[in-house]
C-alpha cells in the first residue's frame, strides 16, 4: 500500500497499490470537521507534508488511542516503517482503533515480515469483520507468505459478494506468485475498464502479457516512460533474482 522511495521486493512491489486508497479513505481527517490545528496537521499530513505531525506525535506525553492510530498512519504514509513499529510497540497495550492495526500490518508487510503482518490483520479484522480492504490486506500477505491455497479460497469468500477490481488485481498478484500465468492474464483482463486504450493499460497488465509470452501484443512506443520503466526494471531484477538462484 503506500510506497516509500526505497525499493521494493518485485513480487510484492505492485501489491501495495491495492491498500493505498482504503487507507487514505480511512484516515482520521476525512471524519473529523476541520476546527483546530491538530486537525489541520492531519490534512497537512494527508497532503504529502507528514513531518508536522510527526514531530507533534513525537513531543506529546500523553496520547488518546485515536491520536495514536493517526500516528501510526502518518508515519506509514511517510514510508517510515521501522518508525511505525516502534511506536506500535510503545503503545501495544492499548485498545486502537482498526486502522491503527491495519496500518502496523502494512508496515509489517513492507519489511517482509509475513507472520507479524498476518497477526496485526487479524486484530484489524476482530474489530471490523467485514471490512473489504483488511481482508484484501490479509489474502495479500498470506500470498506473500506462500500460503497460496489458503488466499485463494479467502479471496473467493470475499469474491462472492458484488465484482471488485480490487478483487481481481488482488487475484492476479496471487496468480503472479505462483507462476500460473494464464490464470494472472486472465484476472487482469478482467479488471480492465471496457475499451480501454494501449496509453491505459497498467504496468501490471503488460507484464502479465510477458509472463505469457505475448509481449508482441503491445508496443513499447504507446506505453508512457514511466510503464515502459517499470516493466524493464521489474524484468530485470526477475532476471538477477533468477540467475542468483
Amino acid at each position: 500500500m503506500y510506497s516509500s522511495s526505497r525499493k521494493r521486493c518485485p513480487k510484492t512491489k505492485w501489491a501495495l497499490k491495492l491498500l493505498t486508497a482504503a487507507f487514505l479513505a480511512a484516515s482520521p481527517a476525512a471524519k473529523s470537521a476541520v476546527n483546530n490545528a491538530y486537525d489541520a496537521l492531519i490534512i497537512e499530513a494527508r497532503k504529502g507534508n507528514t513531518q508536522p505531525a510527526l514531530s507533534w506525535f513525537a513531543q506529546k506525553s500523553t496520547l488518546s488511542n485515536n491520536q495514536i492510530a493517526d500516528w501510526l498512519q502518518i508515519a506509514l504514509w511517510a514510508g517510515q516503517d521501522k518508525q511505525v513499529i516502534t511506536v506500535y510497540s510503545r503503545y501495544r497495550h492499548q485498545q486502537l482503533p482498526a486502522r491503527g492495526y491495519a496500518a502496523v500490518a502494512v508496515a509489517y508487510r513492507n519489511l517482509q515480515q509475513w507472520q507479524n503482518s498476518l497477526t496485526l490483520w487479524q486484530k484489524a479484522l476482530s474489530l471490523e469483520p467485514q471490512n473489504k480492504d483488511y481482508q484484501r490486506g490479509q489474502i495479500l500477505t498470506l500470498a506473500d507468505a506462500g500460503h497460496y491455497d489458503t488466499a485463494l479460497v479467502k479471496l473467493k469468500q470475499l469474491k462472492s459478494g458484488a465484482p471488485d477490481k480490487a478483487n481481481l488485481l488482488a487475484e492476479a498478484y496471487i496468480y503472479k506468485l505462483t507462476g500460473r500465468h494464464q490464470d494472472e492474464l486472465r484476472a487482469m483482463t478482467e479488471s480492465l475498464p471496457e475499451n480501454a486504450s494501449k496509453q491505459q493499460y497498467p504496468t501490471e497488465y503488460v507484464q502479465a502479457l510477458r509472463n505469457n509470452q505475448l509481449a508482441a501484443a503491445i508496443d513499447d512506443a504507446n506505453l508512457t516512460p514511466d510503464i515502459r520503466a517499470d516493466i524493464h526494471a521489474e524484468t530485470d531484477q526477475t532476471v538477477v533474482y533468477a540467475y542468483a538462484q
